[in-house]
């Protein structure tokens, strides 16, 4: 018989073994900008960079979490003696958007707080202040978004593309999210898409850790 000791390593690696088999069996939920997966950060940890040409002040900087490695500022908005930063971070390369999220900084007389970050799953602006600032930054984001595209044209072309059924079908269990204000500022440009989401609520989390 083998030592009790030898045993027990054996039946604790196939335990770890077991459970890490079930994580990649599990069905997961894709969305328009799907959820990064976070490599492990060290002490040493650096804070993404900003993109050509974006200025972002040192008050919002220190806010920054340490996960990523491009962003740029697609939204920004005072509201009641608060600045909020509204970002797209990048895990990897600026453009690709399947390893990316977005983030809300505020800053206001006490400082600054990440409201919003990459482990916030997918959690509406309006969850974090009223509706109507939310949705003047989402506003700012798609028409942001509209001119990276080359116009709106292109961009509604690419928007359709991610909210088709055959790219649902791609994946099984897709589930594309839109919030409340991100449908509004959408319609308000005039932008024509497929009703193939589900309407997330303010105050509503899908996925994410602990924000």
């Amino acid at each position: 018989m083998k030592p009790k000791s030898e045993r027990l390593i054996k039946f604790t690696i196939s335990g770890v073994l077991a459970f890490l088999l079930v994580l990649a069996l599990a069905p997961s939920s894709y969305t328009i900008t799907a959820l990064p997966t976070l490599r492990l950060q060290s002490p040493r940890a650096t804070l993404p960079s900003p993109q050509p040409g974006v200025n972002l002040p040192q008050a919002a900087v220190r806010c920054l979490e340490p996960v990523g490695n491009t962003f740029e500022v697609v939204g920004t908005l005072k509201e009641k003696g608060k600045t909020y930063y509204y970002l797209h971070v990048w895990l990897y390369d600026a453009g690709d958007d399947f390893e990316s999220w977005y983030s809300l900084i505020e800053i206001n007389s006490s400082g600054c707080r990440q409201l919003r970050g990459a482990k916030s799953g997918l959690k509406p602006l309006s969850s974090f202040m009223s509706m109507a600032p939310a949705r003047k930054l989402e506003l700012q984001r798609y028409r942001h978004e509209i001119a990276k595209a080359g116009g709106k044209g292109a961009f509604e072309q690419g928007l359709n593309q991610k909210l088709s059924p055959s790219a649902h079908s791609a994946y099984s269990g897709v589930t594309i999210y839109l919030s409340q204000e991100q449908v509004w500022a959408l319609r308000q440009l005039g932008i024509r898409f497929p009703n193939t989401y589900k309407l997330l609520r303010s105050g509503e989390t899908i996925g994410g850790g602990n924000q």
